[in-house]
């Protein structure tokens, strides 16, 4: 399974529903729900329509008409975090009292490391997704070390969508220090290729009838169960 060979670097849910106009009257309570549940978190962002709280390796996001949780590494990767999908979205249903939903998904990001961009290139390209050149194309040259691959499909219909990613991307992330401490700047780079999954309904449903445990595992069911198909073994 190539999914055995990656590691889940992120997990998002989204939650839409009607304008919720009881935010205005409930976001402290929504607050100390979503810390009592989380925490700790502390406020990142925060105005009459939206408010982010953010802690080690989560996010929640309650807006005016959408719901978020972002689950980054072991948090992501931790199956302790399944059931409290179920409670956060309790706390936004019974906060914000919407009686339908309009769309409910979630986002797998599962990453590898490579040694180079090649590397990770060419692991893309023996998915045998797109055709590489075998000459110089547009004014570029076809074996540059920047070259790099990004390849999306997108299903839907009308009840839902799914959309299945895959790209070879360098990342950096690159610190500035008081010079007066630290004579250099702290910098760490990776090559890594990423495989995003992202998957939703897009229909409305009775809020009351949802049961994120379930459709998640269904969720994860249906990844494991054709992401081979799409990507290979």
């Amino acid at each position: 399974m190539i999914l055995d060979k990656f590691k889940l670097d992120s997990l998002v849910m989204q939650v839409s529903y009607p304008p919720a106009f009881e935010i205005w009257d409930y976001a402290g309570g929504i607050a100390s729900s979503l810390n009592a549940l989380w925490g700790p978190l502390r406020i990142s962002d925060a105005n009459p329509q939206h408010q982010t709280l953010v802690g080690e390796d989560v996010a929640v996001s309650t807006s005016f008409e959408h719901g978020i949780l972002n689950l980054f590494r072991a948090k992501a990767e931790s199956s302790s975090s399944i059931p409290l999908l179920q409670q956060t979205y309790d706390i936004w249903r019974d906060s914000l009292s919407f009686e339908r939903i309009t769309r409910l998904s979630a986002r797998s990001l599962y990453a590898r490391e490579f040694k180079s961009l090649a590397e990770a290139n060419k692991f893309v390209l023996d998915r045998g997704l797109i055709r590489w050149p075998d000459c110089r194309v547009f004014n570029q040259d076809e074996d540059s070390e920047l070259n790099g691959l990004d390849v999306a499909m997108r299903l839907e219909d009308g009840a839902g969508f799914t959309v299945v990613r895959i790209k070879a991307e360098r990342v950096m992330f690159r610190a500035e220090l008081d010079r007066a401490f630290v004579q250099d700047d702290i910098r760490v780079e990776k090559t890594r290729v990423v495989i995003d999954f992202d998957r939703g309904l897009t229909k409305s449903m009775p809020s009351a009838e949802v049961r994120i445990g379930e459709w998640f595992k269904g969720y994860q069911h249906v990844l494991r169960r054709d992401l081979p198909k799409i990507l290979g073994d």
